[in-house]
């Protein structure tokens, strides 16, 4: 029981530097402790801190010039981009595939939120996938060689990163 109050407050206190830092709304702040805390107390201490890579990097590069005005990230996006991972972390300990979905979920948000930050800033001509003809920067959908090299990078950090932390013994260990 201890773990999971210690899981939950190491949730909580990243959530709220999160808030105060203008990353968050509150109702991120709401929705990142339970995945957070999910993540950290049932996968251990390597996934929290591949979370953690995904959340500050993402926040990150939106607050390099030329994105235009930042929003905080509110319980919807939280969970968009992390459900699906605190999700495979429930289930870790009794399906070893949940690994690979974990890592695979975590890996496509980072790529989507490098590709949309990157794209955005540095996209020249960014198109349709389906007609191919030009949309303005930052049009959902749209893709752009910076955007596209952008979502490789990130899904890759995050692919190197995880097989590090589990050469490393982080993937399965405990973290108390």
């Amino acid at each position: 029981m201890l773990d999971w109050v210690i899981a939950l407050g190491a949730a909580a206190v990243v959530a709220l530097l999160a808030w105060r830092l203008g990353a968050l709304s509150w109702t991120g702040v709401i929705a990142a402790t339970p995945v957070g805390g999910a993540v950290l107390g049932f996968a251990g201490l390597g996934p929290a801190l591949l979370l953690v890579l995904f959340f500050v990097s993402s926040s990150g590069l939106s607050l390099l010039p030329g994105g235009g005005e930042r929003a905080r990230r509110d319980a919807r996006q939280v969970l968009a981009n992390g459900g699906v991972a605190a999700l495979a972390a429930v289930l870790m300990r009794k399906e070893r595939l949940a690994a690979t979905a974990f890592l695979g979920a975590l890996a496509a948000a980072t790529a989507d939120a490098w590709a949309t930050e990157i794209g955005l800033r540095l996209g020249k001509s960014p198109r349709s996938p389906l007609t191919w003809r030009r949309q303005p920067p930052g049009r959902s959908g749209a893709v752009s060689l910076q955007g596209t090299a952008g979502a490789a990078v990130g899904a890759l950090a995050v692919d190197l990163l995880g097989r590090w932390l589990a050469r490393r013994g982080l993937a399965r260990r405990r973290w108390r």
